[in-house]
């Protein structure tokens, strides 16, 4: 029986570019400064809805709440109590009385006295009735949340300063050219922009002397006569200051948006970091009323009072009878008025308000974290480990200008090169880490480690040949860092011109057995076919070079000659080819491997010859050599 041990062994060649490691640094940004203002504070929006959304109260929908027909009214604080009143009056002082329009009653025969046709009154006394302060307005729900929500529910109703609104948001014009009031539904409108006054008028007898005629079959007005009974004052305008603004309302198809900038809001307390008050004193929304305007904002108009200067005077019912009307002397016209000018005290335009705080939501310019530095595997050629994994790491030093504790999360993407930073997960050549390790977090400054478990058969970047073949050799592996904060803001940052880091080339195999075991052969005789598996656990193709010693036994030896090889199965011993005492290239086909388990194997096969003149007895035993070379 002749036996035959074999022993073998792996070798990788270092195969490597040096690299001119850079790294720099950007200096830390400096926080921005936040104004902190005191709480609590309560966002007020607007609803057209029935019940207002989950967590929202309404506060005009009964005769105690704060906004119950009540218009909302800019100001600096929050009113304690409501102010203005739904009506006024003047007091009205006489100044002068315009000459009657006449054209008399003709008279003759019997002489009587009448008007002149045009006369004035020298006085009058003037008791203005009151009217309504109402402006034209429309009803909305005015609803308040607990604190300051992160997202509106879809249907809430909001103002802006643009006609430009931001996603998920549209122009509610429904409320043009209308006041808002609050109240317990919505959609409904009153009120007017102007009025007049009925004036009880009481005038003195006319100035200018009657008229003397004779007695005819007409009537004609009393020369004492007086105008006694209401008058209209001419129409005044009672809209209070305002400001035109763009209602628009949430129309999300989500349940809700996220809390737009630019969203303009009213509260019950001067608001926190991130809203600006818009209504003190200077400010467009100060001590103004709103007015919906859903094609521009920023229309003012109004006045905080009023007063009107004419009054028309009832008619006279104060007649005497027989006026003829063939020709002779005229008189005035019965039923005839007088428009008398008057002073008017000033009185307010203001409706029942409440003050309320305007402010808008202006959050701070959330700087991006920004990333500084990056260097893969400490700037070194990647080694790897055959049939196994080797532990990369991208280190990142990142800044954020909020503070580290605003980094949510860091990713890394290590590639090579060619495949780009848009690569998916492949273990050959691009692997993603979806949580880095925060090592450090010191101010604004943090650092990161990104941890990979790169393959066996990642794909080498150095000057070996085949890397070479397939281009590689002019690329690198690339780390790129993608970190973001908080707010969802990030930004990039890689190796890739600070650095060269290779992938080796690493040629690496197992065979499937170390022992050959021929069995029982008797001289002139050949062994049954024996075969062993090579598999390649590397990151190349490969060959080996195979090579051996003669077999040996108590002094008696087979030369390595007699031991054939071939990689097809069922070779003739005679058709194969000798092993030697040197080194003969056996040419492998399998290719490199890309996956775990090595999808890279080759077979070859193995048949020993025993010569007519040797000994029998064994075991024989000799050794057989594999080292592997590119393929």
């Amino acid at each position: 029986m002749f036996n035959d041990t074999l022993d073998f062994f792996w070798l990788a060649p270092g195969l490597g570019k040096t690299g001119w490691p850079q790294v720099w640094e950007k200096p830390s940004i400096p926080p921005k400064p936040q104004t902190i203002k005191a709480a609590p504070e309560n966002l007020i929006l607007l609803w057209d809805g029935a019940d207002p959304p989950s967590g929202w109260t309404c506060i005009s929908c009964s005769s105690t709440d704060d906004f119950y027909q009540v218009f909302p009214r800019g100001e600096a604080s929050y009113g304690s109590a409501t102010s203005g009143a739904a009506t006024h009056t003047h007091t009205a002082t006489f100044v002068s009385c315009s000459n009657s329009a006449g054209f008399g009653y003709e008279d003759k025969y019997v002489e009587r006295d009448y008007p002149a046709a045009v006369h004035s009154h020298a006085s009058a006394t003037l008791s203005p009735v009151a009217a309504s302060n109402i402006p034209s307005y429309r009803d909305l729900k005015i609803i308040r949340y607990s604190g300051i929500p992160t997202s509106i529910p879809n249907g809430v109703i909001a103002i802006f300063a643009t006609t430009s609104l931001p996603t998920n948001w549209s122009a509610y014009s429904s409320q043009d050219t209308y006041f808002l009031r609050g109240f317990s539904t919505a959609g409904s409108t009153g009120g007017a922009n102007s009025h007049t006054h009925n004036v009880n008028v009481t005038t003195t007898a006319p100035v200018e002397a009657a008229v003397t005629g004779t007695i005819g079959s007409n009537q004609g007005e009393s020369p004492t006569h007086d105008h006694d009974g209401t008058g209209t004052s001419d129409s005044a305008d009672h809209r209070p200051p305002y400001l035109e603004v763009v209602f628009a309302i949430a129309s999300t198809t989500g349940a809700t948006t996220t809390l737009p900038s630019g969203l303009i809001g009213m509260f019950d307390a001067t608001p926190g970091s991130n809203w600006d008050v818009v209504s003190d004193s200077g400010d467009d929304f100060y001590q103004r009323f709103i007015v919906g305007n859903s094609a521009a904002y920023g229309t003012k108009a109004g006045n905080a009072t009023h007063t009107h200067s004419t009054v028309t005077t009832p008619v006279t019912s104060d007649t005497i009878t027989n006026a003829d009307n063939a020709p002779a002397k005229g008189g005035a016209t019965i039923g005839h008025t007088h428009v008398i000018t008057a002073t008017f005290s000033e009185a307010s335009n203001l409706p029942i308000y409440r003050n309320v705080i305007f402010a808008k939501y202006t959050p701070a310019v959330n700087d991006p974290p920004q990333v500084d530095s990056v260097s893969l595997n400490a700037s070194s050629t990647i080694v790897l480990s055959p049939n196994g994994t080797t532990s990369v790491s991208a280190t990142t030093s990142i800044s954020d200008a909020q503070g580290c504790a605003t980094i949510s999360t860091t990713t890394a993407r290590i590639y090579r090169e060619g495949v780009t930073s848009g690569c998916g997960v492949n273990n050959n050549n691009c692997y993603f880490v979806g949580s880095c390790t925060q090592d450090a977090c010191v101010g604004n400054n943090a650092t990161y480690t990104c941890t990979i478990a790169m393959e066996f058969f990642a794909e080498p970047t150095d000057e070996g040949n085949y890397a070479q073949s397939q281009g590689w050799h002019t690329e690198e592996w690339i780390a790129l860092i993608t970190v973001y904060d908080n707010q969802g803001a990030s930004s990039t940052g890689s190796n890739e011109v600070t650095e060269e880091v290779d992938v080796q080339t690493l040629l690496a195999f197992e065979l499937s057995t170390t022992t050959i075991n021929y069995g029982q052969v008797n001289p002139n005789e050949t062994s049954t076919e024996k075969n062993i598996t090579i598999s390649t656990i590397g990151n190349v193709p490969l060959d080996v070079n195979a090579s051996g010693t003669d077999m040996t036994w108590n002094g008696n030896n087979i030369g390595v000659a007699w031991q054939h090889w071939s990689t097809t199965t069922g070779f003739n011993w005679d058709d194969g080819t000798a092993l030697g005492a040197t080194s003969t290239l056996i040419g492998l086909e399998s290719g490199k491997p890309t996956q775990r388990p090595t999808n890279a194997t080759d077979d070859i096969y193995w048949k020993l010859k025993v010569p007519l003149d040797k000994q029998a007895g064994g075991p024989y035993q000799g050794t057989n050599v594999f080292i592997e070379t590119q393929g």
